[in-house]
């Protein structure tokens, strides 16, 4: 018997979808299991758990590098170290690649289901690789970011579950990946970050943390400072314009 599409809507269908759709939702709020989702990969209970908190640490890595790096983006990797090769790599991969392309006209439209699409339409490649090398920690995720200015971090979980920034371009740091940041590449020399905090304290910005990694090879020092605060354009622009300042670039994260 030939129906048309709307032939399988029985009063019987209807229910039983209505049940299987109550049972979905119930399986997310208790257990964190993710079936049947239109805007992100499904995962059991036990895989969402393991995935949730590095996630949102993808994310975050991949909007922080994006807007170091400064557009033009041709390729973006997650390169997961140590322990963090046995996570669902997938949902990280474009946990990370959300967090980049919001950093680009349109992508306040990207999701877990269009973002490999999206990426590729806008000309960036996506590519993932796993090592056994996690130095320090058991495991971390790292994003590559190949940009205008290309840009490295890797992050890591606290032992209380919370994500940090432990590395920039190979320099360990340690920062909280949230809120406004100003990044800097500076010489590793004296006076450099009272310098900073002097022209922040004029304009009544206010520092929340500070963490830089140095250089010993090229005596530079990379810097983030977490700011209370959205840094307001002449500040940044005072701060560009210090003979000690060879880059610095703002960031907003959530």
């Amino acid at each position: 018997m030939a129906t048309p599409h709307l032939g399988a809507s029985t009063e019987e269908a209807q229910k039983s979808v209505a049940a299987e759709l109550a049972h979905q939702v119930i399986d997310f709020l208790v257990g964190g299991e993710v079936r049947n989702a239109v805007n992100m990969p499904s995962l059991s209970a036990e895989a969402y758990t393991q995935a949730r908190p590095y996630l949102q640490l993808a994310e975050r890595l991949g909007s922080l590098a994006g807007q170091i790096a400064g557009g033009d983006y041709r390729r973006v990797e997650v390169c997961f170290r140590g322990d963090c090769r046995d996570l669902p790599r997938d949902a990280v991969v474009v946990a990370a690649l959300l967090g980049l392309l919001r950093c680009v006209d349109g992508g306040s439209a990207a999701n877990f289901v269009n973002a490999r699409l999206l990426a590729s339409e806008l000309g960036i490649e996506v590519a993932e690789s796993a090592v056994a090398d996690s130095g320090d920690h058991l495991g971390l995720v790292e994003v590559i970011v190949a940009g205008a200015v290309p840009c490295t971090l890797a992050g890591a979980l606290s032992p209380a579950g919370v994500p940090r920034l432990v590395r920039w371009e190979g320099l360990t740091v340690d920062a909280p990946p949230l809120g406004d940041i100003l990044a800097l590449r500076n010489p590793d020399v004296p006076g450099v970050v009272g310098a900073i905090g002097t022209i922040l304290g004029e304009a009544g910005v206010n520092i929340a943390h500070i963490s830089w990694g140095r250089n010993p090879a090229t005596g530079e020092a990379l810097t983030l400072i977490n700011l209370d605060g959205g840094l307001p354009e002449e500040v940044l622009e005072r701060i560009r314009a210090h003979p000690h300042i060879l880059w610095a670039s703002p960031a907003r994260l959530p």
